[in-house]
């Protein structure tokens, strides 16, 4: 079975047909648990999304505006129109030599054990100038610990939690937009690395007692560079959900659900 272009298991599709059933078949009671039941999947509530567009952001400097605020030197974080992914605005980064530049954007949210917090952005790096080391996607939390997805001046994507970085030997297009994004998974404790929907790689992390996501950064590392590439983004998506029980699993409750609603019919 699809569904808006993902492929969903023989499990799942057996569910779909037999809770759909049991809907119809059931008294009010069992409606109500099959409805619980579903309710524990994965349903995904978002945090922050934008594609940088009029009229909650114009052109000019993205710091101060739906609150972003500057890294490093915000002058060099620009909204413009010329080189966008979708509508008629995106970000444009030109690092300058020196420190850290780019923008972090506040987003308080509070996670669980069972979390799974998904990020993405479209990025286009430029194939002119010397390559940087670029964090597209960061997040950072409240107790001090980051996850991050970085590339490196080779173009490889880096996977770093907490300054331990594991490279995926995934290398980025320039020139061209890429999605990159991440899927932090706290119920599995394991961050898994995206370019362009393809999982690039994971490494384990144990944040258990970090829950409170306060800030999402893309920023550059200049390094020095005199002349170093420009970078845009745009569609920037941040959103939550909770782990989905096992098709198995669901399965079986759903057998145990028909098998109550059948004794049910026959005592009548």
């Amino acid at each position: 079975m699809y569904y808006r272009g993902r492929s969903f298991p023989i499990e799942w599709n057996l569910s779909v047909l037999l809770g759909a059933a049991l809907m119809v078949c059931l008294g009010p009671m069992y409606r109500f648990l099959l409805l619980v039941l579903f309710s524990t999947g994965a349903f995904a509530a978002t945090i922050y999304q934008t594609g940088f567009e009029a009229p909650s952001i114009t052109t000019g400097l993205l710091s101060g505006q739906d609150n972003w605020s500057g890294s490093g030197s915000g002058a060099t974080t620009v909204v413009e129109t010329t080189v966008v992914h979708s509508g008629s605005q995106a970000v444009i980064v030109t690092p300058q030599a020196g420190n850290n530049f780019g923008v972090q954007h506040a987003d308080a949210a509070s996670l669980s054990s069972s979390s799974i917090l998904s990020v993405s952005d479209y990025v286009n790096f430029s194939s002119t100038g010397t390559a940087t080391y670029w964090t597209p996607v960061g997040t950072f939390y409240s107790a001090g610990g980051n996850i991050l997805l970085n590339v490196d001046t080779t173009g490889q994507i880096v996977l770093s939690i907490n300054g331990s970085n594991t490279a995926t030997g995934v290398d980025v297009s320039t020139g061209t937009w890429n999605q990159l994004g991440m899927v932090i998974n706290y119920a599995t404790g394991t961050a898994t690395a995206y370019d362009n929907g393809i999982a690039a790689g994971s490494a384990a992390f144990n944040d258990s007692t970090d829950l409170n996501l306060t800030t999402f950064q893309f920023y550059s590392q200049p390094n020095g560079a005199a002349t170093p590439q420009v970078a845009y983004f745009d569609d920037l998506s941040i959103s939550t959900s909770t782990a989905t029980p096992e098709p198995a699993s669901l399965l079986s409750a759903l057998a145990g659900l028909t098998a109550l609603g059948l004794l049910r019919r026959y005592r009548r």
